[in-house]
């Protein structure tokens, strides 16, 4: 007789989202098991409703990976077309993640700043079009 704990399968996970707030459009979409939260561009954004929103992160944050862990599946935040955070399957939270308070979130620290620098540097490029 199988143990109902080790035949359990992986989620398959399948949609797309697309969540509008004062932050700007948020695109999450889901494909077998992996989950991608595409941010908008934080400069025009409020960056303080964005950490806002990481104010509750501890235990949100814990209780996600948690199910995400449980379920098999993995999230993925991407910024500027970068994959800057992971949730649950795979993810190694580092010094940083533990210094905020958001492990189990794995944050990429180089692939983050590379994103706000595109994102800064795309802001810039369309208020000098606008000039011209």
């Amino acid at each position: 007789m199988q143990n109902s704990a080790t035949s359990l399968r992986p989620c398959d996970v399948w949609g797309e989202l697309t969540l509008t707030s004062d932050i700007g459009e948020i695109l999450v979409t889901a494909e077998n098991d992996r989950v991608s939260v595409v941010l908008p561009s934080l400069y025009e954004a409020r960056f303080s409703q964005i950490s806002e929103a990481f104010d509750l992160h501890h235990n949100v944050v814990r209780l996600a990976h948690q199910i995400c862990r449980t379920m098999d599946v993995q999230v993925v935040i991407l910024l500027s077309g970068r994959e800057i955070a992971v949730l649950g399957r795979g993810s190694i939270p580092g010094l940083i993640s533990k210094s905020l308070s958001i492990d189990p979130l794995q944050i990429k620290l180089f692939p983050l700043l590379a994103a706000l620098l595109d994102d800064k540097a795309a802001q810039i490029k369309r208020k000098l079009s606008r000039g011209s």
